[in-house]
């Protein structure tokens, strides 16, 4: 990278962390045309496109009120690596190898879990079945390097697996989504949360407490309460 194209790309950085910092809004609004034409042309199944745009249009109207460090991450990595950079990365990899790397991929550390829900896969699992931590850390590497900066983190529950806060910190440059049952958020996690920045979690219900609690347990639904208050 020449001096000129780096000074510009610090330039530009600072300025959409200022934007995300001080009118997070207005910046959400200018992004959302751009990611949208960059979706529609790299995302080919109708069914990701539409996953895709609905976590940012959750994103667009909730941003203003993210934690600071949640906002500056979703600029940083979201935008300016993922989107920006990233999509660079994937068109040379389009004009040498004649197919574009995924925008996003899915990956589950483990696939234990801490409930046993009535027909559901993950409660046979063992601790000998999740990822060994070498192995999940060389993918996220290598995924850096053909442009993916946004994965998804899928199960079993996320936060049964032992290097799930490693992951975190250590790939700090990618954005997570991460689907849980969100009953092992408490106030603590919630707010490591919050300072790390580039988690989103997304948490599952059945429905109200009643359909909750039948399949999951009694008070499974008062405890994904009080995770989404903590969040």
């Amino acid at each position: 990278m020449g001096i000129m194209a780096s000074i510009h790309k610090k330039l530009l950085g600072t300025a959409l962390k200022s934007l995300a910092r001080y009118t997070p809004g207005l910046l959400i609004e200018k992004a959302y045309d751009k990611v949208k034409e960059r979706i529609d042309t790299e995302i080919p199944y109708p069914e990701g496109r539409d996953f895709v745009l609905k976590m940012f249009d959750v994103m667009r109207k909730k941003f203003p009120q993210l934690s600071r460090y949640v906002r500056e991450k979703a600029v940083d990595v979201f935008l300016i690596k993922a989107e920006i950079e990233g999509a660079k990365k994937r068109a040379a990899l389009k004009e040498k190898l004649g197919y574009w790397a995924p925008f996003l991929f899915v990956v589950s550390p483990t696939m234990r879990c801490n409930l046993r829900c009535y027909g559901c896969y993950a409660g046979e699992y063992t601790k000998e079945s999740d990822l060994p931590w070498e192995l999940l850390d060389r993918v996220m590497r290598e995924a850096k390097e053909i442009g993916i900066h946004f994965v998804v983190i899928s199960g079993g529950e996320p936060f049964m697996y032992p290097h799930i806060w490693d992951l975190l910190e250590k790939h700090n440059d990618i954005f997570f989504q991460m689907y849980t049952n969100g009953t092992m958020i408490d106030k603590a996690a919630a707010k490591r949360i919050a300072e790390l920045g580039n988690l989103l979690p997304c948490i599952s219900v059945e429905g109200f407490e009643e359909e909750t609690d039948r399949r999951r347990g009694k008070g499974h639904f008062k405890r994904v309460m009080a995770a989404m208050d903590a969040l």
